[in-house]
């Protein structure tokens, strides 16, 4: 894939899926003449809202029982959602794992649907393979790498701490929430995300195909049309 180049954005390390000075990756499939575009933002703004709502949602009150796995969600306005909900461990994070989701969106729910088992196979493919390699790292640090905040004023008995504290004590001084790429161990973790989704893309476009089907009227039209 090519890279695209933009301005910087002030953005924490957890919430960047790109380094600053790069916009996003593109994919030119010369064939079907269609080009797959990946950013930190979807290139249609009015795709924004829509597309953040579906990622809150995925994240929070649209889950699967036990919270990890797929899920399909939506309605006529908004758009449908097919989700699947994950975990990564980190040993910086409350609970010790970091959740995030992979999503699907598109007004036609039938198609969604429909794929269903494709979306499911090539999805838990790419989580089991994330999991794999975020477990190596995760056993590589000490059980004890969350740092313990260090001793506080306070009244005697009593233990307070102010959230900037408390956030500086689980992380360590100046470093903030842990991306993907560092659970991982993959520095072009975004790049190889492209790739394969835009393959995902692809090949699940291609699975179904429209067709007008020519035949007898159907039995209630046949009826309908006698009665009248």
């Amino acid at each position: 894939p090519q890279h695209l180049t933009s301005k910087s954005i002030d953005l924490c390390e957890a919430c960047r899926s790109l380094k600053p000075e790069q916009a996003g990756f593109i994919t030119h499939d010369k064939a079907a003449q269609i080009r797959y575009v990946s950013g930190q933002y979807p290139v249609m703004p009015q795709l924004y809202s829509l597309v953040r709502q579906a990622c809150v949602r995925s994240l929070s009150g649209e889950v699967c029982q036990g919270r990890e796995g797929p899920i399909i969600f939506g309605d006529n306005y908004q758009g449908y959602v097919f989700s699947h909900t994950f975990f990564l461990g980190d040993r910086q994070a409350r609970g010790l794992k970091r959740w995030y989701s992979i999503i699907v969106l598109m007004m036609d729910k039938v198609f969604l649907i429909n794929s269903w088992s494709f979306l499911v196979k090539n999805c838990q493919f790419l989580i089991h393979d994330l999991q794999r390699k975020s477990k190596q790292i995760y056993d590589s640090e000490p059980p004890d790498g969350r740092q313990v905040p260090d001793k506080l004023e306070s009244s005697p008995g009593v233990t307070s701490t102010s959230i900037e504290q408390f956030l500086r004590g689980r992380r360590g001084p100046k470093q903030s929430f842990r991306s993907i790429t560092s659970l991982t161990g993959e520095s072009n973790l975004f790049r190889q995300l492209h790739s394969y989704f835009s393959l995902l893309l692809k090949y699940g476009g291609s699975r179904l195909v429209e067709r007008q089907l020519e035949g007898p009227p159907l039995v209630k039209t046949t009826l309908s049309q006698g009665g009248g």
